[in-house]
Order: C-alpha cells, then structure tokens, then sequence
C-alpha cells in the first residue's frame, strides 16, 4: 500500500480521496438521516449504496460531459477509465458503514449498534482523510490533528442535523 501511495502521482491520488471523501459524507448524511427513522438494516444497505452509486453515476456523466467540452474531442478509452476509476473510489468511500448494516442483517450485531457505529465511523473516517492529507503535504503531526479535528468535525455536524431532524420529526 505504501508502495502505491508513493508512486501514484498526487494529482491523482488527490482526486481517488477526493472521491472518496464524498462517498464518505455521502454515506454519513444518509445514515444520519435513516437513523431517524430506524429502517431494517436491509433498507440501510439499499439507501446507502443506491445515493452514492446515483452520486458515483452522476460524476461519471458530469465528467465525460465536461471531460468532452473541455478537450473539444471524444474522450479516449485511457480518459474514460480515469473517470470510473475516480468516481469508484466515492463508492468504496461508503463501503465502510455498509459493512455494520451488513453484521446488523445477519444478526451479528443489533440494529441500534450498526447505526451507532456507521455514524462513528463516518467521523472517524472524514477525519482521517484530513489527517493523512496534512501529512501527505508535510505538516507537522500538531498541525496534522488539528487537520483531522477539523474533517472530524463536519461529520459531527451531520450527527447533530440528525438529532435535530429526529426532534423536528418526533
């Protein structure tokens, strides 16, 4: 893995964990939203996977259509690649919570912990990817964490929309 960090050039790291990243918000707002309403761990699977592959197919469009304009030519089989290949990294950024819902359905875990879980995750992961990048650029492990607070944050913004959304709703 390190291997593969070191030789992919940045750019296009940059634009698989931008993608990711999406994936990821995308997931949490989802199950943020879902835990408001407690669907069955299979609805949670379904509504997770289907708003980030309708985002995932979304990109692709957008990318090939913008992709076309901006070379003024049909984009070549190597260009169209790159574009699956990065908008596919914004689905395997919502594998992670995917997998609790999965444990949840074969009864592995309860239903209230999946949630719990998945939305943990989800802030532990956005603020992950903001570490590793203020590592990746060189900043100092201080500067770094503060970085990760910083993306850890957003997610926990979204938990605290859910628990608005369930006291607007209840």
């Amino acid at each position: 893995m390190r291997r593969w960090l070191r030789s992919t050039p940045k750019e296009v790291l940059g634009d698989y964990v931008a993608k990711a990243v999406y994936g990821s918000v995308i997931a949490l707002s989802v199950v943020a939203t879902l835990n408001a309403f407690a669907p069955p761990p299979q609805e949670a699977i379904a509504a997770v996977l289907g708003a980030t592959l309708a985002v995932v197919l979304a990109e692709v469009y957008a990318g090939r259509i913008g992709g076309v304009i901006r070379a003024g030519r049909p984009l070549t089989g190597e260009e169209k690649s790159r574009l699956w290949h990065e908008s596919l990294a914004g689905l395997c950024g919502a594998i992670v919570p995917v997998v609790f819902f999965v444990l949840a359905a074969l009864g592995v875990v309860a239903d209230t912990h999946a949630f719990e879980w998945a939305l943990w995750t989800g802030v532990v992961t956005l603020g992950l990817y903001a570490l590793a990048a203020a590592r990746i650029t060189g900043a100092p492990w201080g500067r770094a964490l503060a970085a990760g607070l910083g993306g850890a944050s957003l997610g926990v913004t979204l938990i605290l929309l859910k628990v608005l959304l369930k006291d607007v709703l209840s």
